[in-house]
């Protein structure tokens, strides 16, 4: 049976115009040519990654999204 898992995901636009996705809680990361190929592309590297590991020995990282101000 399949189960589900409400991971992070983070999309940073590079500099040559293209989209890096991580998942913090996993380790995993991808990159696509739009926030949306960013996303299904992270997706499936992530599934692969718990398939591999297996889901009952998947251990997610602790993660906390915070936005702090900083001074330019």
């Amino acid at each position: 049976m399949k189960k589900d898992v409400m991971v992070s995901l983070l999309l940073v636009e590079e500099e040559d115009g293209t989209w890096t996705g991580y998942c913090p809680d996993l380790n995993t990361n991808s990159t696509g040519k739009d926030p949306e190929s960013t996303v299904v592309n992270l997706r499936a590297v992530t599934e692969e990654h718990i398939k591999k590991v297996g889901f009952e020995n998947m251990q997610l990282k602790a993660v906390k999204c915070l936005k702090m101000k900083v001074n330019g």
